[in-house]
C-alpha cells in the first residue's frame, strides 16, 4: 500500500512538472487567441477571462439568496404542488 502512495505521489509531482513547463506555450496561445481579430470574438473573450483569472486570480462567486416570507411561502406552496402531484401519480399507478 506504502508503495501505490510513493507511486501517486511522484506520478503527481511529473504531472505537476509538466504542466509548469508547458505553461508559458499555454499563455503564448491564450494571448495569441487573445489578439488575432480572426478568431472567433466569444474564443477571444474566454482567452482573455482565462489570462485574467489565472494572472489576477479568479474572483469569488457568490449568490445572493433572497429571504423573506414571501418568497419562503411561495417555495412551500410549489413543493406541496408537486408532493401532490406525484402522490396522485402514484396512485394512479396502484389503481392499474
Amino acid at each position: 500500500m506504502a508503495n501505490n502512495k510513493k507511486n501517486s505521489t511522484e506520478l503527481k509531482e511529473k504531472v505537476n512538472h509538466d504542466f509548469l513547463l508547458m505553461a508559458p506555450d499555454a499563455l503564448d496561445a491564450l494571448h495569441d487567441m487573445m489578439t488575432d481579430p480572426n478568431i472567433n470574438p466569444i474564443a477571444r473573450v474566454q482567452a482573455i477571462g482565462l489570462i485574467l483569472d489565472r494572472g489576477l486570480g479568479k474572483p469569488e462567486e457568490s449568490i445572493r439568496i433572497q429571504n423573506d416570507q414571501e418568497s419562503f411561502d411561495a417555495a412551500q406552496e410549489r413543493l406541496d404542488e408537486l408532493f401532490a402531484l406525484a402522490r396522485e401519480q402514484d396512485s394512479a399507478r396502484h389503481d392499474e
